[in-house]
C-alpha cells in the first residue's frame, strides 16, 4: 500500500471509528447516506487570538442545504447583507430570503441559529452586528457562483483581506473551508451536549473524507495536492478517538483547531 493510498475501510479502522461501532441500531448508515448526498457544515462564531471571526469564513453549499452557526465565545449575530437588516447594501442574490439571528444568547435566544438556502444560487455575504467593523464577515456560495450584488460591487474596507474570492471558494482551496465546516459538526453536538449525535456526525465526517480519495475537488485530493494529507489524516484519527471519549468542549475545540491549522496551511499552498 503506497504512502497516500488508503482504503476507506483501513482509514475508518485506524481512526477507531469503524461503521460497525455505530450501526447497532442501523441508524448511522442513514445519517452517512444523508451526509454524502447533501453535506452539511457548521460555522463557529468566536474570538481567536484577538480576532473576531466566523470559523470558517467561507463555505460552499448546494441549494436546499442548511447551515448552522453556533456561538462559542462573546456575543455575535449572523446577519445577511440586505436592506431589511439595518439598511445594509444588498450583498445576497436578488430575490433570496435574508436572515438575521439577532444577538445569540440575549433575551432568551439560543446559542445556535440555522438557515436553509433554498433554490436561489449565487454568492451570499453576511456579518456580525456588533463586530462587523472589526472584520467579522463571511461568505457563502450556494450552487453556481452566479454574478450578483456580492460580486458586482467592491467589498467594504473592513472585509478586504477577510472574505475570500469566489475563485478561491469554488476552487480546490475551497475544500479546506468546507473541511473546517465539517469538523464543526461533531463540535456543535458536543457544544449541545449530545454525545450520541456527535458520534454520528463524526462517523459521517470520516466516511466522507475517506470517500474523497481520487474524487476531483475533494478535501482528500486538496490535501494531497498541498502535501498535507498525511499530517491531516493522522490528526483526524486522534480527533476521532478524542470525540469517542465524550470530551469537554474546550478539549475537542483545541483538537479541531489543530486540524484547522493544517487546512489553513494547505489553503495557502493551493491559492
Amino acid at each position: 500500500m503506497s504512502k497516500n493510498t488508503w482504503s476507506r475501510r483501513s482509514f475508518l479502522k485506524t481512526a477507531g471509528l469503524g461503521l460497525a461501532a455505530l450501526t447497532a441500531s442501523g441508524s448511522a448508515g442513514r445519517y452517512v447516506a444523508q451526509a454524502q448526498s447533501k453535506p452539511a457544515v457548521a460555522v463557529g462564531m468566536r474570538v481567536r487570538g484577538g480576532v473576531f471571526e466566523f470559523d470558517p469564513v467561507a463555505v460552499r453549499l448546494q441549494p436546499g442545504d442548511t447551515l448552522t452557526w453556533f456561538q462559542i465565545v462573546d456575543l455575535h449575530s449572523t446577519t445577511a447583507y440586505h436592506p431589511q437588516n439595518n439598511r445594509k447594501a444588498l450583498r445576497i442574490p436578488e430575490g433570496a430570503a435574508p436572515w438575521d439571528s439577532g444577538i445569540l444568547g440575549l433575551d432568551g435566544r439560543p446559542f445556535t441559529f440555522s438557515h436553509t438556502f433554498e433554490q436561489i444560487e449565487g454568492v451570499y455575504d453576511y456579518f456580525c452586528i456588533p463586530h462587523e467593523f472589526l472584520g467579522m464577515v463571511g461568505r457563502i456560495v450556494v450552487g453556481e457562483a452566479k454574478p450578483g450584488p456580492a460580486t458586482e460591487q467592491p467589498l467594504p474596507d473592513f472585509a478586504r483581506g477577510v472574505i475570500p474570492t469566489v475563485e478561491e471558494i469554488t476552487g480546490l482551496a475551497g475544500a479546506t473551508f468546507n473541511g473546517a465546516g465539517e469538523l464543526n459538526l461533531p463540535l456543535l453536538r458536543i457544544f449541545e451536549k449530545d454525545q450520541n449525535q456527535a458520534l454520528v456526525e463524526l462517523d459521517a465526517l470520516l466516511e466522507r473524507f475517506a470517500a474523497g480519495q481520487g474524487a476531483a475537488g475533494s478535501l482528500w485530493e486538496a490535501l494531497k495536492a498541498a502535501e498535507q494529507l498525511d499530517p491531516y489524516r493522522s490528526a483526524l484519527g486522534g480527533f476521532g478517538e478524542l470525540v469517542r471519549t465524550g470530551p469537554a468542549f474546550r478539549d475537542a475545540l483545541q483538537k479541531a483547531d489543530e486540524l484547522k491549522s493544517i487546512l489553513s496551511q494547505a489553503r495557502q499552498v493551493l491559492r
